[in-house]
């Protein structure tokens, strides 16, 4: 009885952990390769340019990055670990990543990245409109970075 919330809490800490921008950040960047390895420029692949390689690899690691939080709050979950702060963390982070790497690609990918479509620079299109809406989903991004001050800094409660 009474316990209502801790049901709730339960679940939103999944969908926090199984968040599907890591999946989302991975078709990005997939879309983003796939446009490069069509590229020329010069002559050359732009898979041979160190700017775009740049910028590949830091997308490349932010996806790592969210897929491995997203792994440790349902590993958390499946080993009754009660981390209050990994769900929310894991999902700001994806999706602050998401965003920021969405309009990075985009800019890298342009013009080419104006046209819609479900592979190369069509999917980083279609990434970076979807990018912004995922900071509400599950909770708004600004909730999850209150959930982590309270949770893992044992700060006091930001909202009423």
């Amino acid at each position: 009885m009474d316990s209502g919330w801790s049901v709730v809490g339960y679940a939103l800490e999944l969908e926090h952990g199984s968040s599907a921008v890591h999946l989302d950040l991975h078709s990005l960047l997939k879309g983003a390769l796939d446009w490069a390895r069509g590229k020329r420029r010069r002559g050359r692949s732009l898979l041979e340019d160190p700017r775009v390689l740049e910028r590949l690899a830091r997308v490349a690691t932010h996806t790592e990055a969210a897929k491995l939080l997203s792994r440790q709050v349902l590993w958390n979950a499946i080993q009754g670990i009660g981390d209050h702060a990994a769900g929310p963390m894991a999902k700001s982070f994806s999706t602050d990543h998401y965003i920021r790497d969405a309009a990075d690609l985009a800019d890298l990918c342009a013009p080419d990245s104006l046209l819609r479509g479900a592979t190369g620079a069509g999917a980083v299109e279609f990434a970076y409109r979807l990018s912004t809406a995922t900071s509400i989903y599950g909770g708004s991004t600004e909730i999850m970075r209150s959930l982590v001050a309270e949770a893992a800094l044992g700060m006091p409660r930001s909202r009423n």
